[in-house]
């Protein structure tokens, strides 16, 4: 969000900062660094803002990045809100963790593809992590949800690059210019919807 201040934009980051990693010096020093450039920052569940905040004729972009996936919440109504605070020509970018990707499919083969371990659900009072994947029909899905004309699903494979194994790290490359052609196969998903 830093970049679409530094670009002249009027900035919000609503997050309410609870998931794990969210907390301490380094999102001290993110959160600082945005709110020194501009960025106005609501410390708070989205689910818990009325929606009547959302103002028509409002937005240029929203935008939700590896966030969706942990809500417990329907986010139909949000959207639907935002999509109508948003003015004429404005982007929808939602982008997610893609439920059914490549290497998903392929360690299902093999009984590996747990969405987290069983500690990390089972022994925190409260689940963080993901509630629901989606993958590409589930954007159309949402696009033709919110009566978007014109809208388009693109896949990358960003985990492939930060992989601890310098194979995978060096075979990502190459992989992934052919992967993009298939965003079904791909690690991440995005919805780009105009209005």
């Amino acid at each position: 969000m830093l970049i679409c201040q530094k670009l002249g934009y009027q900035t919000t980051i609503i997050d309410d900062y609870q998931d794990a990693g969210h907390t301490g010096n380094a999102l001290d020093r993110v959160l600082k660094l945005n709110e020194d450039a501009g960025v106005s920052i609501t410390n708070a569940d989205v689910f818990q803002i009325d929606s009547n905040q959302f103002e028509i004729g409002k937005y240029d972009l929203v935008f939700s990045s590896d966030s969706m996936e942990h809500w417990h919440n329907s986010p139909k109504n949000l959207f639907h809100s935002l999509w109508n605070g948003m003015n004429d020509g404005a982007l929808f970018w939602l982008g997610v963790p893609n439920c059914v990707n490549l290497r998903k499919r392929v360690t299902a083969l093999f009984g590996r593809n747990k969405w987290t371990r069983m500690e990390d659900w089972y022994e925190p009072e409260v689940f963080r992590g993901h509630v629901r994947e989606p993958d590409t029909e589930d954007l159309v899905y949402i696009a033709q949800d919110l009566g978007a004309q014109r809208y388009q699903i693109v896949g990358r494979n960003w985990i492939g690059y930060r992989h601890p194994s310098k194979v995978i790290r060096w075979l990502i490359r190459p992989t992934d210019r052919i992967l993009q052609r298939f965003p079904g196969l791909c690690s991440d998903i995005y919805l780009f919807a105009s209005k």
